[in-house]
């Protein structure tokens, strides 16, 4: 009896339709691993290819607002050669192209410090405080432009007063101690030094932290991340030795 059972059941697995039933189960699971694993691949695929935008997105709202900075920087240079050369027609015209650069930065002023923010903020919290380097812009970039403004257009008034004549020796009090166009100079210089570290820095961490979300997303092993604390001590001190006033 028990013989003829082992063999019903040895018939029993080699009968065709248990071994295709068999092969079926074997080809769904199999299936289904390689969908899971399509899946996730796509998944991945799909996450860094967001990174790679928000990386290119970001960079680019950084390069606007130092290219703006620079716009309002180099205005100023340009009234002041002017000034300097006793160039009245030429005066007039960059003193146009000056105000408007320095309406262009101030009407834009709120939104760039908040874009700021968000670009390299890594949580809600981090909305809801002043990053580093909308300190180093109020601190230090809009500072010079405020003086800058000052001493550019006294000297433009003190210059028509006299029909532009020669005022390149001239000491001009809203221009501190110094003669006036050396002072305008330095100051349109030390806001662009500043925007420049604030592009360096700020364009590596964004590069930083796009580069984590790519590694995570492909599974790869990452590099312990560096301490928040440390990276922004690293920044602080870059930005004040490259930012004049913080």
């Amino acid at each position: 009896m028990r013989k003829s059972q082992a063999t019903s059941y040895s018939k029993l697995l080699r009968h065709p339709l248990l071994l295709a039933l068999i092969a079926t189960v074997i080809g769904w699971s199999y299936d289904g691993v390689v969908k899971e694993r399509e899946a996730k691949k796509l998944a991945a695929e799909i996450e860094i290819t967001e990174a790679d935008r928000r990386e290119d997105s970001a960079i680019a709202k950084l390069n606007e607002f130092v290219a703006l900075a620079h716009t309002r920087s180099i205005a100023t240079d340009l009234l002041r050669s002017a000034l300097k050369r006793e160039a009245e027609v030429e005066a007039v015209e960059k003193k146009r192209t000056y105000y408007a650069a320095y309406s262009d930065w101030n009407v834009k002023q709120p939104a760039n410090l908040q874009q700021l923010r968000q670009l390299i903020a890594q949580s809600r919290e981090d909305l809801s405080k002043r990053s580093i380097y909308e300190i180093a812009v109020e601190a230090s970039i809009s500072s010079l432009f405020r003086s800058a403004d000052a001493c550019i257009i006294n000297a433009y008034d003190t210059d028509r007063k006299i029909d532009f004549g020669d005022i390149s020796d001239m000491k001009i009090s809203s221009c501190g101690d110094g003669v006036w166009h050396l002072a305008a100079r330095q100051q349109a210089f030390d806001a662009r030094l500043c925007a420049f570290a604030i592009l360096s820095n700020m364009s590596g961490q964004i590069r930083g932290y796009n580069q984590r979300r790519r590694e995570v997303a492909m599974g790869l092993p990452i590099d312990r991340p560096d301490d928040p604390s440390d990276l922004a001590e690293r920044v602080e001190a870059e930005l004040r030795n490259s930012c004049p006033g913080m």
